[in-house]
């Protein structure tokens, strides 16, 4: 992993408030009843964001997320949105040359977006 990469992942623990974390091509992070994924393949940083949801509401929360996410709410960067089981995943590459201020902001979209069309069953 690229030196520039390793800081950037330490930068993005520390904006997210994360307790030390040992520094791996792939990281889960349990943040409250969400999941952060990163993982870093061939120097691209893929964030992804998982989130329980009520098995009899999963098909409706994930129409309100393909209806919700736009290319600007996500800083232009391109999210793919499934179900897995009862949970909802929200993923995206982040661009060559990105930091760790554009992935924080991308998790916390992530997120917002997750929780928003999980109330909304």
């Amino acid at each position: 992993m690229e030196i520039g990469t390793l800081r950037n992942l330490e930068k993005l623990f520390r904006l997210m408030d994360v307790k030390p974390v040992t520094i791996e091509p792939r990281v889960e992070i349990q943040d409250g009843p969400a999941s952060v994924f990163v993982e870093v393949a061939e120097q691209r940083v893929v964030v992804s964001t998982m989130l329980g949801v009520d098995p009899f509401a999963a098909d409706a929360a994930l129409r309100c997320l393909l209806s919700r996410w736009t290319p600007a709410c996500m800083s232009g960067v391109p999210l793919r949105v499934f179900r897995v089981d009862d949970n909802l995943v929200v993923t995206g590459a982040m661009p060559p040359g990105s930091g760790a201020e554009l992935w924080y902001r991308t998790v916390r979209a992530q997120r917002s977006l997750l929780e928003a069309c999980s109330k909304e069953e």
